[in-house]
């Protein structure tokens, strides 16, 4: 799951520098959550945003990762 963190992380630092472009934070905004996951490498390798089960998968590895992270913010 390490890895899953720091593809959260590498995507919000990448996120972050194009916010002046106001494009790409236009993109982000619209983005729907399903289509977050799938850009920040929830959904294994080769699966898409209309496999339920995928999506499901993903929204669990989310959420483990982001609870993973907040705890080590707070240890």
């Amino acid at each position: 799951m390490e890895k899953i963190s720091a593809l959260c992380n590498a995507f919000f630092n990448r996120l972050y520098h194009y916010f002046e472009r106001g494009e790409q934070w236009k993109r982000f905004r619209e983005m729907s959550f399903h289509e977050f996951l799938y850009q920040v490498g929830m959904f294994k390798t080769g699966k898409d945003l209309n496999d339920v089960a995928a999506l499901a998968d993903a929204r669990k590895r989310y959420q483990h990762s982001a609870q993973h992270h907040s705890e080590a913010d707070f240890s």
